[in-house]
């Protein structure tokens, strides 16, 4: 028994200042999606209908840690490190559709990677209502 204690600690050890490691880094560091995220094209792309469903997805979805409105103030976002994005700012609007797209699909810490459980057509209704974002914050 102490044999497989003494064994088990190091690897526990290990495990956790792996995954601290992982977290800070996440924490630091900016998302940037890949370079060939930039050349996927948004079939939707200014398509009306799709930002209406985007906007019910991301109600479903989005809102409880990006916020209503998109700045990343939902309720769950007071524990998350690194914080939501706020889709209303450059920072988020400034990137291509395939970027966002491609965020979305594959998620980052604690935001789940959403390609296996929406599929490509709804990922691009939530790119076109982050779009929408940004036009709803000039008119204010």
């Amino acid at each position: 028994m102490k044999t497989a204690i003494k064994l088990v600690v190091p690897v526990v050890v290990i495990l956790l200042t792996a995954f601290h490691s992982n977290v800070s880094v996440q924490q630091s560091t900016p998302w940037v999606a890949p370079s060939s995220a930039d050349t996927i094209q948004n079939p939707l792309k200014n398509n009306p209908a799709a930002v209406t469903e985007g906007k019910k997805l991301y109600d479903k979805y989005c809102w409880t840690c990006h916020g209503k409105s998109g700045k990343g103030d939902g309720p769950g976002a007071k524990t998350l490190n690194p914080k939501p994005a706020d889709h209303t700012s450059p920072v988020v609007q400034n990137q291509s559709d395939g970027a966002i797209w491609w965020k979305i699909s594959k998620g980052r810490g604690q935001m789940s990677p959403y390609e296996k459980s929406l599929n490509k057509n709804q990922r691009w209704q939530l790119v076109c209502y982050i779009r929408s974002m940004a036009a709803t914050q000039q008119t204010k």
